[in-house]
């Protein structure tokens, strides 16, 4: 859990072939979401996704993310402890 008492959540992303910066311009309308990114490799982004608790993080994928008609599959990682930002 962050230092706000928040949970953090890690949302990887698959979307149809061509669509994703549409699917990417959708995400980041989402209100919990706080990064987006589209990314090589087996997944298409990678999304951050800050709530109170992990039912609103639940809420946020399963009601707003998987709506989204680009959106084909999500594999949704929680943060089980803290992490720190690296300050240069």
């Amino acid at each position: 859990m962050s230092k706000e008492g928040k949970k953090i959540a890690f949302v990887l992303i698959n979307v149809k072939v061509g669509m994703e910066h549409k699917a990417l311009e959708e995400i980041k309308k989402i209100p919990y979401v706080k990064e987006a990114y589209i990314t090589m490799g087996g997944r298409d982004m990678i999304v951050k996704v800050v709530g109170n608790n992990v039912r609103e993080i639940y809420d946020v994928v399963l009601n707003r993310i998987r709506q989204i008609p680009y959106v084909t599959q999500t594999m949704t990682l929680v943060a089980a402890g803290e992490g720190e930002e690296k300050t240069e």
